[in-house]
């Protein structure tokens, strides 16, 4: 995890669990501010924490998600609990002022100040530019969900995978 660009490794007690220190936090605040990335190496219970230490001292909180945990769990059905509208509460619940999801998987709009990043069209463009890429021949998407997320790609045609999951594994 990154704190305004510092490599922030959590200290730990010999139980595991977080030993955060003030003086350690606040130095890495600046302008009343912090830009967090999360790049999945602590719970994202523990990133909460340190979101709510930060806020509660009036700090500004811009958090950066490499992947959003639990977003592929947004299925409404008798089967499964909805977990990804429960993280959207409680990181609705942090105060957090801005976020940021790399090529979310979900809808953001149950989130607070939420903005995807998407990495495809800056990809899209490397390729037409450095590859002399056409995309209007054949696109091919990993899913159904990629194929409504891109759609504003044109081409003359689109291909992608058909997944079907078990509702009892997920798989």
């Amino acid at each position: 995890m990154f704190i305004n660009d510092v490599d922030f490794i959590v200290p730990r007690f010999s139980s595991g669990e977080m030993k955060l220190k003030k003086d350690e936090l606040t130095r890495l605040i600046t302008n009343n501010s912090v830009k967090i990335v999360y790049n999945g190496e602590i719970s994202i219970f523990e990133l909460f924490i340190i979101i709510k230490y930060y806020k509660s001292i009036g700090t500004q909180v811009t958090l950066y998600l490499g992947y959003l945990p639990y977003q592929r769990m947004d299925k409404h059905n008798d089967i499964e609990v909805c977990t990804q509208e429960l993280v959207a509460q409680i990181i609705n619940s942090l105060g957090i002022d801005q976020v940021f999801v790399c090529e979310p998987h979900c809808s953001l709009q149950p989130i607070n100040n939420a903005k995807p990043i998407c990495l495809v069209y800056k990809l899209l463009d490397i390729m037409k530019k450095d590859l002399s890429l056409d995309c209007s021949e054949t696109l091919i998407f990993p899913d159904k969900g990629s194929v409504n997320r891109y759609s504003n790609i044109k081409s003359k045609n689109t291909v992608y995978f058909e997944k079907v999951r078990s509702l009892d594994t997920g798989l």
